[in-house]
């Protein structure tokens, strides 16, 4: 599969897909995606099954907020999302996929505080997102 975005100008925009684009193409059995990553001319390739992404329109909030209840409050609801859609475990090149080509931009858009960090605890790697004042919401052991 292919995706990719233009601004007007015509150059190249972000078109990494959303979660439920990634859903949509796991259960499809699409292998790979090559998508637009807003910088100059890149063209990014990941393996499906290996993708992983939070992004929610604002229009699928609300959406999943009326017709399935989820949280209202952003923090709750988007701790909710990565429980649902990140796994425990991740392979290093996914998760820089996922911090470059969406985290960092997307984090600035958050009605809240998003910090993210890797810590070691011996021989392992975990990668955490939390808010401000350091609640977790998520956390994940990264395979090098």
């Amino acid at each position: 599969m292919v995706v990719v975005r233009l601004h007007r100008d015509g150059t190249f925009a972000n078109a990494r897909p959303c979660r439920k684009c990634v859903c949509m193409m796991k259960n499809l059995g699409i292998r790979r995606t090559y998508y637009s990553s807003g910088f100059n001319n890149e063209i990014k390739c990941e393996l499906v099954r290996d993708m992983i992404s939070i992004q929610d329109s604002s229009s699928s909030k609300h959406f999943c907020r009326t017709q399935y209840n989820y949280p209202r409050d952003d923090i709750g609801y988007y701790k909710m999302i990565m429980n649902m859609h990140l796994p425990s475990i991740i392979k290093k090149e996914s998760l820089e996929n996922f911090i470059n080509y969406y985290l960092k931009e997307w984090k600035d858009t958050l009605s809240f505080d998003l910090n993210y960090e890797f810590e070691k605890d011996g021989e392992n790697e975990y990668f955490k997102m939390f808010t401000s004042n350091r609640f977790v919401l998520f956390s994940m052991k990264v395979l090098i």
